[in-house]
């Protein structure tokens, strides 16, 4: 079912790169986990850029102008190379990108079968944004809203 949005070819997440890897393409659970959530979103490429300057905005904290502006840069480049020119994901990347989408936590679980038909199940509870971070992440929110009006 297309959604409304993928109507207009700027909102398409392919249109963050032209070597963007389509879903069918992904080869592992963690790539497709998260580009599962990014189409849950609904993400486009515009928000996708506002949730990635808001984490280089708290990642990026060289105080000389220049080399920030060349962090943010090779950054941005690499994190676009890992999450969308790619079709595998390591799981520390997939909690990365949750960070990036200031999830402030995540529950990982695990159900597995044995050959026996044994189930075990364990979880684990990941922060992905810490209280600081939040705070910050409030704040610009709050600074874009004032803007727009």
């Amino acid at each position: 079912m297309a959604k409304q949005r993928d109507n207009i070819p700027a909102n398409r997440l392919s249109k963050i790169s032209v070597k963007y890897v389509p879903d069918e393409q992904l080869e592992d659970p963690p790539a497709r986990l998260f580009r599962r959530i990014l189409n849950k979103l609904e993400m486009n490429p515009f928000k996708w850029n506002s949730y990635l300057s808001r984490y280089l905005d708290w990642i990026v904290t060289n105080p000389d102008p220049e080399k920030a502006k060349n962090e943010r840069q090779t950054r941005t480049g690499n994190i676009r190379d890992t999450y969308f020119h790619k079709p595998n994901l390591t799981f520390g990347k997939l909690l990365e990108g949750l960070s990036i989408l200031e999830f402030e936590e995540c529950e990982i679980e695990i159900t597995a079968k044995d050959i026996h038909g044994n189930i075990i199940r364990v979880s684990d509870k990941v922060r992905m944004v810490s209280r600081d971070r939040k705070e910050k992440i409030t704040e610009a929110l709050a600074k874009d809203e004032k803007q727009k009006k």
